[in-house]
This record gives structure tokens, C-alpha cells and sequence, in this order.
């Protein structure tokens, strides 16, 4: 994430430029097309946009990702766990540990 769209959208902790960057690096390696349409946003919306991908993401990836030998119960555990976490974050519980999930919060 570049600091520009970060300052833009007034986002100074470190954990949560942190956790925006990592959203931002999801976005740019697994959606091309989508994190280039980003780059039409203004400055300061581009951090929310990272965020709401990187959930998305990281949802689809459990649910779908063929390169684990996940079971379909440890993968309803892995969506349950990361319903979990959400939720926590979403309702004003401590911040996650998730990167992802606290920018998702952050946004909210």
C-alpha cells in the first residue's frame, strides 16, 4: 500500500497500515484486473476496497483452494474460526491478530 493512500484515508497506526498493506499485497498478487480497477479510486478509498478484497479472499481460498488436502470439516472449521473472528472485531471485541480481519474492522 502506498503511504499516499494510506495518509489519504487518514490511517496512521502502524498495525493497521500494516494490516491494510497486507490486504493491498492479496489484492495486487491474486486479483490483477480487480487491483488495477483500484488504481481509478481516489486515493483515500483504496485501503477500504484492499480490505473488502482480502476478506473475500482469504474466504474464497478456504473454501476453495485445491492445493491443501483440507478436509470439508477443516475447512467449515477454518470459515467457523474466521466467522469468529469477524464478528469479535465487527462488535468491539479485542483486536484480532488477523491482519486481514482488523482492516476488514477497521473499514466497518
Amino acid at each position: 500500500m502506498t503511504g499516499r493512500e494510506l495518509d489519504a484515508a487518514g490511517i496512521t497506526d502502524p498495525k493497521l497500515r500494516a494490516a491494510y498493506t497486507r490486504c493491498r499485497l492479496l489484492n495486487a498478487r491474486h486479483g490483477r484486473t480487480y487491483f488495477l480497477a483500484t488504481r481509478l479510486l481516489p486515493a483515500d478509498r483504496r485501503p477500504a476496497v484492499h480490505a473488502l478484497y482480502g476478506f473475500a479472499r482469504w474466504a474464497d481460498d478456504i473454501v476453495d483452494d485445491t492445493r491443501t488436502d483440507a478436509t470439508p470439516a477443516e475447512r467449515a472449521a477454518a470459515l467457523d474460526r474466521l466467522d469468529r473472528l469477524l464478528r469479535r472485531a465487527l462488535t468491539g471485541g479485542p483486536p484480532a491478530d488477523e491482519p486481514v480481519v482488523l482492516a476488514l474492522a477497521d473499514t466497518a
